[in-house]
């Protein structure tokens, strides 16, 4: 079977998230699987309780809110639910380390090694996260601005569980660890105009997505697991798939077409899945693929945006995944 992510995303903490533990995890714990238990969205929002996913592949202002927990899972895996799939003692051991620590300032330049070192770049406008929620193996990423670069990943995890982390910058907030001035929370049936541009390059070996990880609850302020969450998955490399079932193909969304998927782990996953894959997005609409999922049940057009994140899914290597720029336009 191949691996679901999920992230996610729970974007990143010290627990498991996200958006966002394998399915079969999981679902012997009694939920369905890919950023992703922890608490639902505890590590998916990268504790994601990532449940691996068992589908085939076919063809704040809330900027107060969220700890950094570990988080995408979808993923073209079940990596974001089984992240979500973590436990919910991870979970809660993630955030109070969130709490605890939360984002350092960036300098002009700084490494970060810790499974959920955060730094907070741009004046506090994005935190980036190392995020290794889903595995003890060594993870290493050097930051400068919007910019940061995997230089070392030392994992090797079974494509059909969860991913190892989620790398990952984002705005709004993750476990309490919060943003300034990101414009989230944002109901979503306020969102007319929410805009992300994101460039990356990623390594010809190694087995990972490049995907965003946004959230969604009926509360502003949610300080733990998000009630649905929404991948973006931009390309992916090795045998992985995000959680749940493909519920649509070739549908066109923001000038290209996607595959969709949606499953259920405790909170709403839906993911789409890009038919040809790119390094880069300028002014990708974000409001046109919630208002897909708001047709499609997953989101409910009362709740709240509450962080986007980007970033990467490593199960297996990952150094020489970077992100360029990055940056969100909520208005």
């Amino acid at each position: 079977m191949p691996g679901h992510a999920g992230g996610g995303r729970p974007a990143g903490c010290p627990p498991p998230e996200r958006p966002a533990a394998a399915r079969r995890a999981v679902e012997s714990a009694g939920c369905a699987r890919s950023r992703r238990p922890l608490t639902r969205q505890r590590d998916r929002r990268r504790w994601r309780r990532l449940v691996y996913g068992s589908a085939s592949m076919p063809g704040c202002s809330a900027d107060s809110r969220k700890e950094p927990g570990p988080m995408k899972d979808p993923k073209h895996t079940r990596s974001t639910t089984a992240r979500r799939l973590g436990s919910a003692a991870l979970a809660a051991v993630s955030a109070a380390a969130l709490l605890a620590g939360g984002a350092q300032p960036a300098a002009a330049q700084q490494t970060l090694c810790g499974k959920y070192d955060s730094a907070r770049v741009q004046g506090g406008r994005y935190i980036v996260q190392n995020n290794v929620w889903g595995a003890d193996t060594r993870q290493c990423i050097e930051v400068e601005g919007t910019s940061f670069r995997v230089t070392t990943a030392e994992h090797a995890k079974a494509t059909d569980g969860a991913p190892a982390g989620y790398p990952s910058i984002y705005a709004g907030c993750h476990y309490r660890n919060c943003t300034s001035g990101s414009g989230l929370p944002l109901r979503v049936s306020d969102m007319n105009r929410v805009r992300t541009s994101w460039s990356t390059s990623s390594p010809d070996s190694g087995v990972y997505n490049v995907a965003y990880d946004l959230w969604y609850d009926p509360d502003p302020n949610q300080p733990a697991q998000n009630a649905a969450e929404l991948m973006i998955w931009l390309k992916y490399r090795g045998d992985v798939q995000p959680i749940g079932q493909r519920v649509a193909s070739g549908v066109p969304i923001a000038g290209a077409t996607w595959d969709i998927w949606q499953g259920d782990v405790g909170w709403n996953v839906i993911s789409f899945i890009r038919t040809s894959p790119t390094d880069s997005v300028s002014g990708l609409d974000l409001t046109a693929f919630t208002d897909e999922a708001v047709a499609r049940g997953a989101v409910e057009p009362q709740w709240y945006l509450t962080s986007i994140q980007a970033g990467f899914e490593p199960w297996q290597g990952g150094a020489g995944l970077a992100t360029h720029s990055f940056s969100t336009t909520v208005g």
